[in-house]
């Protein structure tokens, strides 16, 4: 992998990258080419292939067919890392402590746009999700601490 993904600009843009050497819809064989097979991975009890391969602090979610495209991407600051391999990072602003506050007092400082969203399965009184014009969400724990940063999205049925 050639450019160190920053996590403020996946966050701003919803790229994971200006190269887009890693982007939406690429096959899993792609992203083992580019970063190395990760011993981190997790199976759906009905896929083939492993649906999700972490490197480092951050989870690549496939379709479970074998030709799987790359459908989410998900941060999570405070769980353990594991090897890297070639996944090359700056995570920018984002820490296992970053408080709610923090991360929009950064957002307003970057001028990067984003708005509040409530999902419909969260609990009353947990704080708004964060969604960025990148849709990005950041989500936070009831304590108001950073808990993931994730973009999904869902291909049109062909």
């Amino acid at each position: 992998m050639k450019e160190e993904i920053q996590i403020e600009y996946f966050i701003d843009k919803g790229n994971f990258g200006t190269e887009r050497e890693i982007y939406f819809g690429m096959s899993r064989e792609h992203l083992l080419n580019l970063l190395g097979e990760s011993k981190w991975v997790q199976k759906n009890r009905k896929a083939i292939s492993p649906s999700i391969y972490k490197y480092d602090k951050v989870e690549f979610y496939f379709e479970n067919d074998i030709n799987g495209r790359l459908y989410g991407i998900q941060i999570i600051p405070g769980i353990e890392s594991v090897p890297k391999l070639n996944l090359k990072i700056n995570y920018n602003f984002i820490h296992t402590k970053l408080k709610y506050k923090e991360a929009i007092d950064h957002l307003d400082m970057k001028s990067i746009p984003y708005k509040f969203i409530k999902y419909k399965y969260d609990e009353i009184g947990s704080p708004d999700r964060i969604i960025t014009s990148g849709n990005v969400e950041l989500i936070f724990d009831d304590s108001f601490i950073i808990e993931k940063i994730s973009k999904f999205i869902i291909f049109d049925q062909e």
